[in-house]
């Protein structure tokens, strides 16, 4: 049906589309991103414009490592794009960590809080024990309690 991966995203995007309304509201941060060992690398800062939730979604394509190769997720917002705070504020960090290849949805609730901030990023990050990890990732802003 779809004869390469831009053609399934598309697919993707309006399928998401049509069952929220919202058009804009996934963002694919990382497509296909390759992290080696102890590396840490952050997406692009995402403007909210109005939403005050997301949705944190990640697929490990391949890790390597031993004796667990795993990816950690954290969820940081920044009111001007210069200064990034890890959520949730004041508390323990949120975050994914992937240890097998598949895919993870971290949802509003294990957030924990509405989101405030103008902008959102992920800071991905691995260990010392993963020699390689390859993924995506992608965030879907929502509007929640107005």
């Amino acid at each position: 049906m779809y004869s390469d991966e831009s053609g399934i995203l598309n697919y993707l995007a309006a399928a998401r589309q049509a069952s929220t309304g919202t058009a804009d509201s996934y963002v694919l941060l990382a497509k296909r991103l390759y992290l080696g060992t102890s590396a840490v690398d952050y997406s692009e800062a995402v403007p909210m414009e109005g939403f005050n939730a997301i949705f944190v979604e990640c697929t490990v394509l391949a890790a390597t490592g031993a004796p667990d190769p795993s990816l950690t997720v954290y969820v940081q917002v920044s009111n001007d794009r210069q200064n990034w705070s890890t959520l949730p504020l004041g508390g323990t960090a949120v975050f994914m960590n992937i240890a097998v290849v598949g895919y993870m949805k971290l949802d509003q609730s294990a957030i924990g809080q509405q989101i405030s901030a103008a902008y959102v990023r992920l800071k991905y990050q691995t260990d010392s024990w993963t020699a390689t990890v390859i993924f995506s990732a992608g965030i879907d802003r929502k509007r929640q309690g107005t």
